[in-house]
Order: structure tokens, then C-alpha cells, then sequence
């Protein structure tokens, strides 16, 4: 009886000093876990599509130029910048890509913040200019934002992303959703919508929230009336038909000044 009383002592001995050892041992590794995720860099991908079409001026390039800047100034550390023009094709290469970190050595971090840095806005610059210059971009608006989201496959996954459309907002895909040159055309443009796979190939709200997307109206022409077109109702009403057909519920928020946009970069 004795003996069974002993070993039935150390057993619970064995188990009860199990548990106080494997315990701390477990809580620590959770505490490594909590503390490397805590620690870990969030990712946010910013998305810029620019207008290239010849339905904008000179003017309408410089401004479109100085947006894409404040942008590019406005990154945070380990924010990305992805910019695509409206050229034809919904998987297109942007024509910009860059990830703002800081180099892990400090001796680094001087030619980081005075040559690379400024190099990159160079190229930038560059890019844009010239995809602004090129009348053959067309304004296939909707084929880059299509471009933005065949973008999402293969590329390292984001915390977040971010979408700005600089643009007049004039689509003109003769091939695809078609052009107007009247208010009444886009009602056209609507139900031509509806003949493509638009809901298949570019489901962007599962990429980007809409409270993420913002279209910033670049309307100078010399010719009054594409700026008449893109600030009517019948436009705004043919992309809120585009964006439901991407999967949200309205159109994205518009209007002339990227500052809401810039700030939510920042938050």
C-alpha cells in the first residue's frame, strides 16, 4: 500500500513539475510572437493612375506632374509607390515602382536621405512627363485601374493600399466601353458595362476599400467642352456604374485637391 502511495506521490510530482516547467516555456515563446508582430513594418501601397490622353492640356500635365509629387514626398517609411498611365491593356507594368526604407546601416542613411531619395523623385518625374507627352496613351482610364488590380498578383501582400486617380475622368476605349463626345453618351457607355467581364477580371473592392480610393479631377482643356463632360452628372453616373461593377456599393469620393488623400497616407 505504501509503495502504491509513493508512486502515486511522484507521478503527480512528475506531471505537476511538467506543467511548471513547459508553462513559462510556452507563455515566452507567445511573448516573442506578440512582440515580433507588434514590431514588424506595416506595409501600405499606394496606387497613383495618371492620365496621359490628349483630352488634356499642357497645363493639365504640369499639375498632374506636381500631384504625383506631393505624393511622392508624402510617403512614409516602408510605404510603396505604384504608378500606372492609361494606356491600353489591363495588365500593364507600371511605369514607376518604389519602396521608401530606410537602409539597416546608419553609415547608409545619409546617402539614403541626400542621393537616392532625390534620384528616385528624378525618375519619377521622368516617367511622368513622358507618359503625359504621349498622345497615343489614349484615356483608357478604366484599363489602368484593371492594370492596378492584375498589379495585386505575385507582388509582396500590403497591410493596406491605397488608390489615386489623376485624371479628367473621360474614358475613351472605342474597343471596349466606348467615348462620348455628349452628356447622353455615357448612358451608352453604361450599357456597354454590362457586355463585359468587368465584374470577373477587375473585383477591386476585395483589394481596396473604398474609403482608400480617391479621384482627383485634372480638367484644364483649352476645349471648354471636355470639361464641361467631365464635370457633369452623366459622367460621374458612368463611373459610380464602374465601380459597382467592381464590387462596391457607390462611386469613389472626388474632387480637385489631393489633401485628404495625402493625409491618409500619413494616419
Amino acid at each position: 500500500m505504501k509503495a502504491k502511495l509513493l508512486i502515486l506521490v511522484l507521478s503527480y510530482a512528475l506531471i505537476f513539475s511538467g506543467c511548471t516547467f513547459n508553462s513559462p516555456q510556452t507563455e515566452k515563446q507567445q511573448a516573442q510572437q506578440a512582440t515580433s508582430q507588434s514590431t514588424s513594418p506595416m506595409l501600405k501601397r499606394v496606387f497613383v493612375v495618371i492620365d496621359g490622353s490628349n483630352s488634356l492640356n499642357e497645363a493639365a500635365c504640369i499639375k498632374i506632374s506636381n500631384e504625383v509629387k506631393r505624393v511622392f514626398d508624402a510617403l512614409s517609411e516602408y510605404q510603396e509607390l505604384r504608378v500606372f498611365s492609361t494606356v491600353e491593356g489591363t495588365k500593364t507594368q507600371p511605369i514607376f515602382i518604389w519602396k521608401k526604407a530606410s537602409p539597416t546601416k546608419p553609415s547608409l542613411e545619409k546617402v539614403y536621405i541626400n542621393e537616392t531619395i532625390p534620384a528616385q523623385g528624378q525618375i519619377l518625374m521622368k516617367q511622368v512627363s513622358a507618359a503625359c507627352s504621349k498622345a497615343s496613351n489614349g484615356s483608357y482610364i478604366l484599363h489602368a485601374i484593371q492594370s492596378v488590380y492584375s498589379n495585386f498578383q505575385g507582388a509582396e501582400k500590403a497591410d493596406e493600399s491605397m488608390l489615386l486617380i489623376l485624371s479628367d475622368m473621360l474614358e475613351c476605349s472605342p474597343k471596349y466601353y466606348g467615348c462620348s463626345e455628349q452628356p447622353n453618351g455615357f448612358e451608352k457607355m453604361i450599357k456597354g458595362l454590362d457586355a463585359t467581364s468587368l465584374s470577373n477580371d477587375c473585383p477591386l473592392s476585395k483589394a481596396i476599400p473604398l474609403e482608400n480610393i480617391f479621384a482627383c479631377f485634372i480638367s484644364m482643356n483649352d476645349k471648354m467642352r471636355y470639361v464641361q463632360l467631365s464635370s457633369s452628372p452623366a459622367c460621374g453616373a458612368f463611373w459610380e456604374a464602374a465601380f459597382i461593377k467592381m464590387g462596391y456599393s457607390k462611386g469613389p469620393l472626388n474632387g480637385t485637391d489631393i489633401g485628404g488623400f495625402l493625409s491618409k497616407m500619413r494616419d
